[in-house]
């Protein structure tokens, strides 16, 4: 009898040990879980937080080519990128707001030598030098929204509108010489300059990775349009070597036209990003 007593003790001894020990594990379970948590939302976006990001296009957000009047494209420095603002509404909602730099040069050199009709032994030679240089300055304001995605990995799909103007800018110089000792040589130099304005909306996807707290990196593309409104503003200015007082034009010239752009932006740039 006294040995069944002690068994009936010893069982329910280690059933209470055994019950503890499911309910100790049963309690971590959660915990780890509400950590990973934790460290997923530290990563990820928070509400009522700042961001700034800047990205700098692969594709021509650099340039290096000698300085050279060669045809075809040539700039030295910086082409295109964009500098954004990010204001995080929720965990899901941000929006945000770029301003964006676009440059490109094009170079021209044009060189023709005519003989006279009569005298073939005089050559007179027209040798002409241009670049054009077209900049672009917008604003895109946007909204973005966030998906689930991993403790890392924040992908997202927004749309924005796009404002901007543009400025093309030609300098050109033109040298004019003979070996006719009647001839006197000179050359012009003119300026002619246009800017307009232009509008549209993009829609976009992307993706940022969190290298570290409130450190990402990403990338994005979308698909857009842009209206180009052709009523520009021309400025033509001219020097001639011959001439003491250059002769200035202004034209304000009115189309009443619009182009429209529609493009799948790709775009394989670095972004670089922070949350403060």
């Amino acid at each position: 009898m006294k040995k069944f007593i002690f068994a009936s003790a010893a069982l329910c001894v280690a059933a209470t040990i055994s019950a503890q020990e499911v309910q100790e594990v049963v309690e971590v379970q959660p915990q780890s879980q509400e950590q990973s948590a934790a460290t997923t939302k530290a990563y990820r976006t928070e509400a009522g937080r700042f961001g700034v990001e800047a990205a700098i296009d692969l594709k021509d957000g650099f340039s290096f080519k000698e300085k050279d009047y060669v045809d075809g494209e040539g700039f030295d420095g910086f082409k295109g990128g964009r500098i954004t603002a990010i204001y995080t509404l929720s965990d899901q909602l941000a929006l945000r707001c770029g301003f964006g730099l676009h440059v490109s040069k094009t170079y021209k050199h044009d060189k023709e030598t005519v003989k006279d009709e009569v005298y073939e032994e005089i050559k007179n030679t027209t040798d002409v030098k241009s670049h054009t240089t077209r900049s672009q300055f917008e604003i895109l304001p946007g909204v973005v929204y966030s998906f689930k995605g991993t403790e890392r990995l924040e992908p997202y799909i927004g749309i924005e509108g796009v404002f901007g103007f543009d400025k093309n800018r030609t300098n050109a110089k033109e040298d004019i010489s003979s070996n006719d000792a009647d001839f006197q040589n000179y050359n012009t130099k003119s300026k002619n300059t246009s800017t307009g304005v232009f509008f549209g909306a993009n829609g976009f996807t992307g993706f940022n990775f969190f290298l570290c707290k409130d450190l990402f990196i990403g990338a994005e593309f979308g698909f857009g349009f842009k209206v180009t409104p052709t009523d520009r503003v021309e400025k033509a200015e001219l020097e001639d070597s011959r001439v003491e007082t250059p002769k200035e034009e202004e034209n304000d010239d009115k189309h009443f036209g619009h182009t429209t752009d529609i493009n799948l932006l790709f775009n394989p740039s670095i972004r670089l990003g922070w949350r403060f």
